[in-house]
């Protein structure tokens, strides 16, 4: 009997390292893919290829029978125009080759912001953003359209797909998020963390093991295909209780302060470019999800006790 492989495209990411290991530990075939030479970490059988080529990228996927997208691209609008289009539509077309099936590693981009503002909760019900408002939710319009990639694909019979979505996630590993270096690389000093949000509203954020394990459970189960999914989250809470809870008493978060940033942006594009999704930080921002009723073997996700004390502790052990 052949066993089915599992392929992670852009595996040098947190949530692709995350993900094999996951896989592997179930007791998967898999196989890594990513532009490094190998990924740091993990011992499996491992692809150099770009995937915004669409011949490398087939040839890394040849035999697949469940495709994971988990490619990351620097936090910038152009990037995110310029590869994820590529590397979505070569994964479509690698899944169709191989007669697999595509699981998306997903954000909370995609849903329209005005709605997201009004909603109490964010669901999957959520209408797609249709337009980017005159540029002013570009990403979130550039999401709707990768997301309508995959179900156009499902549509018309070229693979069969599945998208779980994250909210802002965090762990051990995990630096590139509002919950990453600028936060646990000051409380891990005994500083006061920084975020350039909201600290006082309630947020869903989600452990990057959760976002592992949920993508694995989706490649796995036909149940979960042709649907968009939501990771399960411990219950949310406020930037400004999150040091207590990682079991820093006397731990301070540090806010930014809007005018500050309007200057700051000016001379800083990333800071520009996380501002654009301030609507998600400027009310409570608390997510829905059905997935663990739906497959009761997910569990509970991570406590925000258990999850945010593992990442300081990360962060001390390291020194990133």
């Amino acid at each position: 009997m052949i066993m089915s492989l599992h392929v992670v495209v852009g595996a040098s990411g947190p949530s692709g390292v995350k993900l094999a290991k996951h896989l592997q530990g179930a007791g998967k075939s898999v196989r890594t893919v990513s532009r490094s030479q190998s990924v740091k970490g993990l011992d499996l059988p491992h692809i150099s290829a770009d995937a915004t080529v669409e011949s490398e990228l087939l040839k890394a996927c040849e035999g697949a029978s469940v495709i994971y997208h988990c490619v990351g691209l620097k936090y910038s609008f152009q990037s995110w125009s310029e590869g994820f289009p590529k590397t979505v539509g070569n994964s479509i077309t690698a899944a169709e080759r191989n007669g697999a099936t595509l699981v998306l590693a997903d954000n909370l981009y995609c849903y329209d912001p005005e709605k997201v503002i009004d909603a109490k909760t964010v669901t999957t019900e959520l209408p797609y953003a249709t337009s980017d408002f005159n540029g002013k939710y570009k990403k979130s319009f550039l999401r709707a359209q990768l997301c309508r990639m995959l179900e156009d694909a499902e549509k018309a019979g070229r693979c069969k797909t599945a998208m779980v979505r994250a909210s802002d996630f965090y762990g051990p590993g995990v630096t590139n998020s509002h919950l990453g270096s600028m936060f646990f690389s000051k409380l891990a000093k005994g500083k006061s963390a920084s975020v350039v949000v909201r600290k006082n509203k309630l947020h869903s954020v989600t452990h990057i093991d959760d976002f592992a394990k949920a993508l694995a459970i989706a490649g796995m189960n036909e149940k979960a295909w042709g649907k968009a999914w939501h990771v399960p989250n411990a219950p949310p809470a406020k930037f400004e209780d999150f040091p207590k809870l990682a079991g820093v008493e006397n731990g301070a978060t540090s806010e930014m302060p809007g005018f500050l940033k309007s200057v700051v942006s000016l001379f800083m594009p990333a800071l520009r470019e996380v501002m654009e999704m301030s609507y998600m930080f400027d009310t409570d921002f608390v997510v829905d999800s059905n997935f663990a009723e739906a497959f009761p073997e997910f569990g509970q996700p991570v406590s925000l006790e258990t999850g945010l004390k593992d990442t300081l502790q990360w962060f001390k052990d390291t020194q990133v």
